[in-house]
């Protein structure tokens, strides 16, 4: 199957224009149309009292993440991608889809972790092999996802109280479902991961929590 097969969900905070600019260029450049949620601005929010484990930042996050999994599902797609609006898409991403796309398939996977974040959980790594899975795998961040629409299925009525960061969150309910999660080798990266602390801090947010 090719990327252009499949929906690709990218969740932004509209404050952040370079990050869209970026993120453009990347998706013109491949030739990708992705679908862009915007919504839940921080400012808009109210977080009930008893939720102590999530600030207006991460929640509206979680919410945009929740919103990409729901249409995700109404698509009727098997497979969508969610991305964070600073992944780093590298130029042969598609022959590149194509190639770990079919591995995922193959080992019947649930969700596959097409990002990666500080080296999280490197696996064991065999010659010519891209996807790998072990029991104790959850996620590695949430910038970038491949889902299954019957993983996202199960996994957006566990999107509920006690609210976390969506990455934490995903990960209660990874071990929870006992969802196949998958890692890739080697993963999309994120420029507010970078090792160069010059672009780290050019793409981080400025939007703080209150």
């Amino acid at each position: 199957m090719s990327i252009t097969d499949i929906p690709i969900f990218v969740v932004h905070h509209n404050k952040l224009v370079e990050r869209k600019q970026n993120m453009l260029l990347q998706f013109n450049a491949l030739g990708l149309l992705p679908v862009w949620i915007e919504d839940f601005l921080p400012e808009t929010l109210a977080i009930d009292s008893s939720e102590k484990y999530i600030n207006k930042n991460e929640y509206s996050l979680f919410l945009k993440f929740k919103k990409a999994l729901e249409m995700g599902v109404q698509g009727m797609h098997s497979y969508f991608l969610v991305l964070e609006d600073d992944v780093v898409l590298p130029a042969e991403f598609n022959n590149f889809f194509s190639i770990f796309f079919k591995e995922f398939v193959d080992i019947n996977g649930d969700l596959l972790m097409v990002g990666d974040c500080c080296g999280l959980g490197t696996p064991n790594l065999i010659l010519g092999k891209h996807v790998y899975w072990e029991p104790s795998f959850t996620t590695r961040c949430g910038h970038a996802i491949l889902y299954t629409r019957w993983a996202a299925e199960k996994i957006l009525p566990k999107l509920v109280s006690p609210l976390k960061g969506y990455d934490h969150k995903l990960n209660d309910i990874i071990k929870e479902l006992n969802l196949k999660s998958c890692y890739l080798h080697p993963g999309v990266e994120q420029l507010t991961q970078s090792a160069d602390p010059l672009i780290r801090e050019r793409y981080k947010s400025s939007v703080q929590p209150k």
